[in-house]
């Protein structure tokens, strides 16, 4: 696994932070140490073609790994135009493949579907493939430079 992969995991139904940092209300506190201070709003920026934090996808205890139903990512951009690639991956490290595409000037609220959009050929390896058998999520900016509240919640 790579050292990537250390960002927590999101079980289904939980909500993930890919990108950015809401304010944790009450938060005592500031970042004199050059950290994000917790009682203010912090969202992230990604600077051209570099990649957000990644999330571990996990299985409800009981559950068959691969829960997932759908994916709901949202944009909240903060400034200028959002250009990203959502991408997931088996093992966290060398395999990442883009399965939605943002781009625009509007805050966005997309859904992933892991059972739509099957393949023609039987072990043809289609979006509802990659998603519902993957294990790890970012977002990769597409050339332009993000700055944004990136969020998911796999159902």
């Amino acid at each position: 696994m790579s050292g990537t992969a250390d960002n927590g995991s999101i079980y289904p139904g939980d909500l993930g932070l890919l990108l950015g940092q809401k304010k944790i209300y009450g938060f005592q506190g500031s970042a004199s140490s050059g950290a994000a201070d917790l009682g203010i709003d912090n969202p992230g920026t990604l600077a051209s073609s570099a990649s957000s934090r990644t999330i571990a996808i996990a299985a409800r205890p009981g559950d068959h790994p691969s829960t997932q139903r759908q994916l709901v990512w949202r944009v909240r951009l903060i400034t200028g135009t959002a250009g990203v690639n959502l991408q997931v991956s088996i093992d966290g490290a060398n395999d990442w493949t883009t399965i939605d595409t943002y781009s625009g000037t509007t805050d966005s609220v997309r859904a992933v579907g892991a059972d739509s959009g099957a393949a023609a050929l039987p072990n043809a390896q289609s979006t509802s493939k990659i998603l519902s058998g993957a294990r790890f999520i970012r977002v990769t900016d597409t050339g332009s430079g993000t700055t944004a509240w990136i969020d998911i919640v796999c159902q």
